[in-house]
């Protein structure tokens, strides 16, 4: 099943808000001594998935060919998750295709609870053999363009209340941040080398 989006929510919990709280100030961190986008990606990821317990997270970026690839700074605390990151690393997700693309076309949050029900999954095979069977990701765009979409992967959705107001926040954070470094999007696009 997916949700999507914080618009959904009308009111915020003690116990929400107490997430979300610590993972705005850690992001703060990260968004005031980040110096470069590599870093930024690399550094929000470990703070979003430690916070919300996730075991993988990603970042795609948009390249010049107008599709989602992989960027450096995935995060995968077991060696599952790491050959799940690994064997889906080629891949290349359009507008709208696969997890990252939903999230970019939805332009916030998408959060899956059931990955080997969702016909459209496209690394659904992947995920099962790292045990993985919920995922999230939220799209970081500025009003003109997507930026990067992040995503992360689990056994279960750890708390799907925290994890779609604590990506939303995030984007909003994150979004000023990539503004502010700037450099081209294809510069985060380096070469990945070989775990």
């Amino acid at each position: 099943m997916a949700s999507m989006g914080a618009g959904a929510m009308t009111a915020v919990s003690p116990r929400i808000y107490g997430a979300v709280v610590p993972v705005v100030a850690a992001l703060g961190e990260v968004v005031a001594e980040s110096r470069s986008r590599t870093e930024l990606l690399a550094r929000s990821i470990d703070v979003l998935a430690e916070a919300l317990g996730w075991p993988q997270g990603e970042a795609w970026v948009p390249n010049e060919d107008g599709l989602l690839h992989l960027a450096p700074g995935t995060r995968s605390l077991t060696p599952a998750a790491g050959r799940f990151s690994r064997a889906t690393a080629p891949l290349a997700f359009a507008r709208g295709v696969g997890l990252p693309g939903l999230a970019w076309a939805s332009g916030g949050v998408v959060v899956l609870d059931t990955l080997q029900s969702v016909p459209w999954y496209r690394r659904r095979a992947e995920a099962a053999g790292a045990g993985f069977d919920a995922a999230a990701a939220v799209a970081v765009a500025t009003d003109t363009a997507l930026e990067f979409v992040l995503a992360f992967h689990g056994a279960a959705v750890p708390d799907a209340a925290a994890c779609d107001l604590v990506l939303t926040v995030a984007a909003a954070q994150l979004r000023g941040c990539w503004t502010r470094l700037g450099a081209t999007t294809s510069a985060v696009m380096s070469p990945r080398p070989e775990a």
